[in-house]
């Protein structure tokens, strides 16, 4: 009997959860494949490693584009996937090495993985250089979502969050197509990377003047016609933002009126 790599088993998987619920995800980060472990001092982890306790973590199915040599304890303390691989019955567990997708995940994101898990932190190395349009270099981090997100990394997913709110605060950017293409094209409905750049959208013309929106026509045509469904949500969310807006105004209006009749009425009786 041929053994399987955790990645094989887990695309039969999902080819099968993906006939009956098209918007169903596996794994998730919330760490329900088992119970979660007591991360030890990074330094712990280096002083026991020697060539057995060590693993190679590529990325590249079929042909390593990189490869990283990391501590077998410190991937599986950290990720209930790694568990479930070296330790489990997959053929990871025998030839020490797991694969990721180059086609889902970048070598970027890989790396932050890494870091990460070395430091506890993640760090936006590259310029935000105010001048562009859209966003240059938010790609690998929401690679990196969907690589914590796979690996049921809670706090790494939500570090990941945590550090594209901090780089598209740091400028008044479009999302950029490609991101939006590669996000729809690799996440299903209600994931928080759609949301983010739906409202990231919204956000930036709800609040841009006239004068800006036509400054940067060409860019806002591009990030629309990314994707379709994109596009959709972006219109539905101003909508209802617009909606919502007139209901209250409505309100206000209703407030202001029955404020007025009270106050001719009290002069018709004499109550002031």
């Amino acid at each position: 009997m041929i053994q399987k790599t955790m990645t094989e088993a887990l695309r039969e998987l999902a080819a099968n959860v993906a006939k009956t619920a098209a918007d169903k995800r596996f794994p998730r980060s919330k760490g329900r494949w088992s119970k979660e472990r007591e991360i030890r001092p990074i330094n712990e982890y280096l002083s026991e490693m020697t060539p057995k306790t060590t693993v190679k973590l590529s990325l590249g199915l079929k042909k390593p584009i990189k490869s990283w040599t990391l501590s077998e304890k410190l991937l599986c303390d950290h990720s209930s996937y790694f568990r479930a691989a070296f330790e489990g019955k997959f053929k990871e567990s025998s030839i020490k090495q797991s694969s990721l997708d180059e086609e889902i995940f970048s070598v970027d994101a890989v790396g932050h993985l890494v870091d990460w898990m070395y430091t506890g932190k993640l760090e936006c190395r590259e310029p935000h250089d105010c001048q562009e349009s859209v966003s240059t270099h938010d790609t690998s981090w929401y690679s990196l979502y969907m690589l914590a997100d796979m690996l049921d990394i809670s706090a790494l997913a939500d570090a990941a969050i945590r550090q594209i709110h901090k780089c598209m605060e740091k400028g008044d950017w479009l999302p950029n197509p490609a991101d939006i293409t590669y996000i729809y094209a690799k996440t299903g409905c209600n994931w928080n990377l759609r949301d983010i750049v739906v409202k990231k959208l919204m956000e930036i013309f709800l609040q841009q003047s006239c004068d800006g929106y036509a400054g940067r026509c060409e860019a806002w045509s591009e990030v629309l016609s990314a994707d379709v469904f994109f596009s959709m949500e972006v219109m539905e969310g101003i909508k209802r933002h617009t909606d919502m807006l007139e209901r209250e105004r409505g309100r206000s209006d209703e407030f202001s009126d029955q404020g007025e009749g009270h106050a001719r009425g009290s002069v018709e009786l004499g109550w002031n």
